[in-house]
């Protein structure tokens, strides 16, 4: 047990430093670090499209009003914040990593190379805009609704919020596994981008055979669907048991399918 916490806070203590690191180089080029800001709040601003769209409609869904999809697109746009800023960077280099033969720099670190490859980078530019923009819709949201919103429900929130992003980590490391086996991923790899999109708004607005498969099978919308259906009430006990205990299933399931991968790949500089 000592040795297991010494090495978690090894981990932290290396990617404390990473991230440092990034802020860093990041900041000796300003102009490109707004740059990437701004462009970020360009796509922001396209998901509010869509809020102002279903207010001036105002239509309610299955009992989700308007308001509430502010709460899921806020919601989504936090957990968007640390996918994309944290580990999307990183995913989108494996396969180069593969193909080139420069995971060989990796592996040769006294350090896991999983943690090496699929953290090492961090963009601070992509992850400040959805952060700060999801974190005013969530308020909002919680302010228009109303209701009791008291201090178990804001920590029990924050908690599938993290659930959600180790989800999001585990979920989209998968198809960039396949690409120590097959050499063209980039259609699967953009299938799957899609596919993130499914959390902008309430699950219940797909078909029930959909919802099952997002929820159990393939839990896509675990990532941010969870946290905003516990500050609505709409959590079932067994959900919540299983938001929390399937992050943790699916990133001990995609640890052993990339210690398979590493062992299967080959060295293109030997």
């Amino acid at each position: 047990m000592s040795s297991l916490a010494k090495s978690l806070r090894k981990y932290i203590r290396v990617y404390y430093h990473l991230l440092k690191i990034n802020l860093i180089s990041q900041l000796e080029y300003r102009s490109n670090f707004f740059v990437g800001f701004i462009v970020e709040s360009g796509f922001l601003f396209t998901k509010i499209m869509y809020l102002v769209v279903l207010y001036n409609v105002d239509v309610t869904i299955n009992g989700y009003s308007p308001d509430h999809m502010m709460l899921y697109v806020g919601t989504f746009s936090i957990v968007t914040a640390f996918y994309t800023g944290f580990i999307m960077i990183n995913f989108y280099e494996i396969p180069g990593h593969v193909k080139n033969g420069t995971l060989d720099m990796f592996i040769t670190k006294p350090i896991s190379t999983q943690f090496l490859v699929t953290l090492r980078k961090s963009n601070f530019a992509l992850a400040m805009s959805n952060l700060i923009g999801g974190i005013v819709m969530v308020i909002i949201a919680c302010s228009r609704i109303g209701g009791e919103i008291d201090a178990y429900n804001l920590i029990g929130y924050l908690a599938l919020i993290i659930c959600g992003i180790v989800m999001s980590y585990a979920l989209f490391l998968l198809p960039q596994l396949l690409s120590f086996w097959v050499v063209e991923t980039k259609a699967l790899i953009g299938l799957a981008d899609r596919a993130w999109d499914f959390n902008t708004m309430p699950m219940v607005i797909f078909p029930k055979w959909f919802q099952r498969i997002g929820t159990f099978i393939l839990p896509i919308f675990a990532i941010s669907n969870f946290p905003p259906m516990l500050l609505a009430g709409h959590m079932k006990i067994y959900l919540i048991i299983w938001a929390v205990a399937s992050p943790f299933l699916f990133l001990y399931l995609v640890s052993k399918l990339w210690n398979i991968a590493i062992r299967s790949y080959t060295s293109a500089s030997s």
